[in-house]
């Protein structure tokens, strides 16, 4: 298969987009439309964050609240980002979707592979990252062949899954989440911010994936078929 085969796995395309970046998603209309054409696609968008409605987005889901008063502009993204893969996963899930791609406003399909060939996903994932700033190769696999459960009747059934890396990875900006995921990555945040209580310390949807989600889940990468414009 072809890396644009990817974005046939995801049931839902969502662009995470603040109101005011208006700009921005006509960038990536104008880049991804061909791609994105006869694909169930939406955009999240949120007002960009203050504490105010920051506190108010808490409340909606577990009463908590901020107790730092003064955050500046990159705190205040991040837990605007923590929120809305919140929001975007619970979503997903009452929906009762079983996969969607999250893609941030600034990125762009790598023409250069786009129609590359690719061999087959591993059959266990549960997060595909199509782009990643930076990731750590927990294992890899290489083109021999894997033996199925129907390949003692068929030879030919074998898979060959090389190129493709378990990792963990720092990089949220293009993931393909499947339902499995779903859970876990909601159930952090709800320990994070428990019922009423105040917090403290500024998370990150990266670090959630990063640091905590791939102990229990498997994430796989292959190439950067989705690019991040930095200068946006």
């Amino acid at each position: 298969m072809t890396f644009k085969k990817l974005l046939e796995i995801p049931q839902e395309i969502i662009c995470l987009s603040l109101s005011q970046c208006s700009e921005r998603r006509a960038i990536f209309e104008q880049k991804w439309s061909n791609h994105l054409k006869e694909k169930r696609f939406r955009y999240h968008i949120t007002d960009k964050p203050t504490q105010d409605s920051l506190n108010s987005r808490f409340k909606n889901f577990s009463g908590s609240r901020i107790e730092r008063q003064t955050l500046n502009n990159k705190e205040l993204g991040r837990w605007g980002c923590w929120l809305s893969h919140y929001e975007i996963l619970s979503n997903a899930k009452n929906r009762e979707l079983e996969s969607i791609l999250i893609l941030e406003d600034d990125t762009y399909p790598n023409i250069d592979l786009i129609n590359e060939q690719v061999n087959s996903y591993p059959p266990d994932w549960d997060v595909i990252y199509l782009g990643a700033s930076s990731y750590d190769v927990l294992a890899e696999f290489n083109d021999k062949p894997a033996p199925t459960e129907f390949s003692y009747k068929d030879k030919s059934s074998k898979y060959t899954y090389g190129g493709w890396k378990k990792v963990r990875a720092w990089g949220t900006f293009a993931m393909i989440i499947r339902n499995s995921a779903f859970d876990p990555y909601l159930k952090e945040l709800k320990d994070y911010a428990p019922s009423y209580s105040s917090i403290r310390d500024v998370p990150t949807a990266d670090g959630t994936y990063y640091w905590y989600l791939w102990k229990g889940l498997s994430f796989y990468f292959n190439k950067d078929f989705v690019l991040h414009d930095y200068s946006q």
